[in-house]
């Protein structure tokens, strides 16, 4: 009987990083770990090396940054970051405000967190902005995509 159980624990240990990656990134991660379970690896294996020197290495860090950078006179407040994990020179694209429209975010380091709050046009929960995790740097900003010129992917 150990056989069965020796297949049951390596399974485990293999879709391990995998489910933890899928309850720990936001619903703007392009992919999904449970189909791909090596990029759970993958993303253990980003954080591991990119923490000790990170920005903006957990949810309260990327918040206090964008608190900085959307302050109450910008008219955006930040409630809630959600982790991405991107592959190499991969993008990937966020709500623009409240209009179907997206934006592509393009390639930055392999994490970042996308936040979500409110602006002072709608209480409603909308993408404002994007951290690096590494660098802290402002990645995506909606306040800069709100004005009528701005070119857009739709959907």
């Amino acid at each position: 009987m150990p056989g069965p159980l020796l297949v049951v624990v390596a399974l485990l240990l293999f879709f391990a990083p995998a489910l933890v990656a899928q309850a720990v990134t936001g619903t703007a991660q392009p992919g999904n770990y449970l189909t791909h379970p090596h990029r759970g690896w993958v993303l253990l294996a980003d954080v591991l090396t990119s923490a000790p020197s990170a920005e903006a290495a957990s949810p309260g860090a990327a918040l206090r940054i964008a608190h900085r950078r959307w302050n109450t006179e910008s008219g955006l407040e930040p409630r809630t970051a959600q982790l991405v994990h991107l592959d190499a020179n991969d993008q990937f694209t966020v709500p623009l405000g409240t209009s179907r429209s997206r934006v592509t975010v393009g390639p930055g380091s392999a994490l970042a967190w996308v936040i979500e709050g409110t602006t002072s046009r709608s209480d409603a929960n909308v993408v404002i902005g994007v951290i690096d995790y590494e660098s802290g740097a402002e990645r995506y900003d909606l306040a800069d995509h709100e004005r009528p010129d701005t070119e857009s992917d739709t959907p």
